[in-house]
């Protein structure tokens, strides 16, 4: 009997079994892609392709995202700013701009650390609530060394200790106070006329300094820039400036521990010399100083690492900031100084772990 002869092109039809007997009767082998089988692996190759192509395109996305975080200068890894300022004491930003702004750039965590005043902290802690960024409650002391005015920080100021660093700040606000005045008028008999009741009203808080009078002298054309205000009029050697009494460091040092927070020296080697800071920190230690400034706006590669050897000899954490002022201080950007400050997030983790929450429960 002649072998029934199926062509490649044969439709298998219904009722006709690919496997078993009958298809060994018509000498074929199990045919294992039947039409319903090509769809099927159609279909899969399909939606493996789409699912290649979502994966690309989310990896796109991300690095088109990485690029353009670059370039507007927003950091990838994570990083912290633990030294700035705002309106309430002689900054431009208000506490809550200063937290959008280091959310805006990627920074992990900021500090607001004003000088001589807390009255910021309540507005600053608020406007971080719901955000990926940390706010660190501090404070910017200026104390006195042998006759200079080194400032020291504190980290970690707890809400309710803020009553205690208003009352230790009440009587050098005063005289603070009436120091500025005295200077404005000095000013005004050399001919340089300044409203002091108009300064004021600048500020939330009603506190100046010297660095909201520099920047009246700068508007009124006195002279071209904060700096050539602090380096000439404001400058105690130019004789109109009489800087009030400052408590000492070493006071301020053991305070800050007093109340649970962390005393940092700031910028150590804008008025110290190598020696110098040495002496200071032998002293320092001896009164609980937990850590210094290494990375600074303006520090040099040659002061980081003279400050970082320095806090290795002396056994103190490190602590870094950029001293953002905001619009006053134009060369320096929040968590970034004049483009090369990076703060990792270690330097505050570290510092965290010296900070005595216990001594003052959170509370609002």
């Amino acid at each position: 009997m002649e072998q029934e002869r199926i062509t490649p092109r044969q439709e298998i039809l219904p009722g006709r079994s690919t496997y078993g007997p009958e298809a060994a009767a018509r000498g074929r082998e199990p045919i294992f892609e039947t039409i319903i089988g090509v769809k099927i692996k159609n279909k899969r190759k399909t939606f493996l392709n789409m699912v290649k192509l979502q994966i690309n395109c989310v990896i796109m996305q991300i690095a088109r995202s990485m690029r353009q975080k670059r370039r507007e200068g927003v950091s990838l890894e994570k990083t912290c700013d633990l030294h700035t300022h705002s309106v309430y004491s002689d900054g431009t930003y208000t506490p809550g701009e200063l937290i959008a702004e280091a959310e805006r750039i990627g920074l992990s965590a900021v500090a607001l650390t004003d000088h001589n005043t807390v009255a910021g902290l309540p507005e600053f802690l608020d406007a971080a609530k719901g955000t990926g960024v940390e706010a660190v409650p501090g404070i910017e002391f200026s104390s006195e060394y042998q006759g200079m005015d080194l400032h020291i920080l504190a980290l970690f100021v707890q809400p309710g200790a803020a009553a205690l660093v208003s009352n230790k700040m009440e009587q050098g606000n005063r005289e603070k106070e009436e120091s500025n005045r005295k200077l404005t008028g000095s000013l005004a008999k050399k001919g340089y006329f300044i409203d002091y009741e108009e300064i004021r009203s600048t500020t939330p808080n009603g506190q100046v300094n010297r660095a909201l009078i520099a920047e009246a002298l700068r508007q009124k054309g006195y002279v071209h820039s904060v700096r050539e205000a602090f380096e000439t009029l404001l400058d105690p050697k130019f004789g109109l400036y009489q800087p009030p009494r400052r408590p000492s460091s070493f006071e301020i040092i053991e305070f800050a521990r007093s109340i649970g927070a962390v005393p940092v020296l700031a910028h150590p080697l804008l008025k110290l010399d190598e020696q110098g800071l040495r002496c200071f920190l032998d002293l320092a230690c001896a009164h609980g100083l937990c850590a210094m400034e290494t990375l600074y706006s303006s520090f040099d590669e040659e002061m980081t690492q003279t400050a970082q050897k320095l806090a290795r000899e002396f056994g103190l954490l490190q602590s870094g900031g950029s001293d953002f002022h905001g619009t006053v201080k134009p060369d320096i950007s929040l968590g970034r100084g004049r483009g090369g400050l990076r703060i990792p997030m270690e330097l505050l983790e570290a510092l965290r772990q010296q900070a005595d929450f216990s001594k003052y429960p959170k509370k609002v």
